[in-house]
This record gives structure tokens, sequence and C-alpha cells, in this order.
């Protein structure tokens, strides 16, 4: 008696393991897509709050600058900007953005200046999210 498999057994397990990932791997892409665009959207969420928090804070008007490659927060003193933070924006994470670029203007009392109601669609894959602004600079996220 020996020890060992056949190469007929040993097809057959391979069979069994191919079969096996192909049902596992499209939940696995639809979760992997839930997820970064659940992290773009947030992302893009805490721009506008931390844009808003710090025009608060620091007494001047912050500006918010939000487009597809990266995001930005600038302290706004007549025509100039110094710059107080920045992030990548959702492309980095292969999440396609209807609605960007835009610029949202936050007074010292935390109320967005001179914009309308802005919804940004984020989608990837079969996954897609909506960020909604109100004209007071409110964020609200839709799935």
């Amino acid at each position: 008696m020996t020890r060992g498999a056949t190469l007929l057994e040993l097809a057959i397990i391979v069979a069994l393991a191919a079969l096996l990932a192909a049902i596992a791997v499209p939940p696995v892409r639809h979760w992997q897509d839930r997820a970064a665009l659940d992290d773009a959207a947030h992302t893009l969420a805490l721009a506008h709050a931390r844009a808003r928090l710090l025009a608060l804070v620091e007494g001047r008007p912050m500006l918010l600058t939000a487009g597809t490659e990266r995001l930005a927060v600038a302290a706004v003193a007549g025509a100039d900007t110094a710059l107080r933070w920045s992030g990548p924006g959702p492309e980095r994470l292969g999440v396609a953005a209807r609605g960007l670029p835009r610029q949202v203007l936050y007074a010292t009392n935390g109320l967005a200046v001179g914009v309308a109601n802005a919804t940004i669609t984020l989608t990837r894959g079969p996954a897609s999210a909506r960020v909604i602004v109100s004209r007071l600079g409110r964020v609200r996220l839709e799935r």
C-alpha cells in the first residue's frame, strides 16, 4: 500500500477549489466596491465638516475645494489663502464622482456662502452613493 494521492484525486480537488473560488469572488468584489464607496463618501462628508468647524474655530472664512483627485481646505484672508488641510479625493479608491470639482466657502458662522444644494454621486462597480450638501453646508449621505 502506498501513500499519496492519484492524479485524478488531485484534479478533483483543484476543480472543487476553482469552483468555490468562482462562487466567492463576486460577493468579495461587491464588498470591496461598497467599502471603497463608503470610504470616499465619508471622506467627502468629513472634508465639509472640517471646513465648517475650522471656520467656526478660527473665526476666518474657509474654502473647501473638492475635486476627484484632491480635497483641500484653505483659510481665506482677502485675496490670499493658507492651506489648512489636504487629502486625497475619491479617485484614489477607484471611485468615480459626478458633481465634482466644486468649491464651497464657509463663513465664520459655519454656514456655506452663496451655494445652492449640491448632489455628488459616487459610483464604483454596481455600488453607488450620493453625498448631498444643503445650501447651509449640512451634509447627508444616501445609499
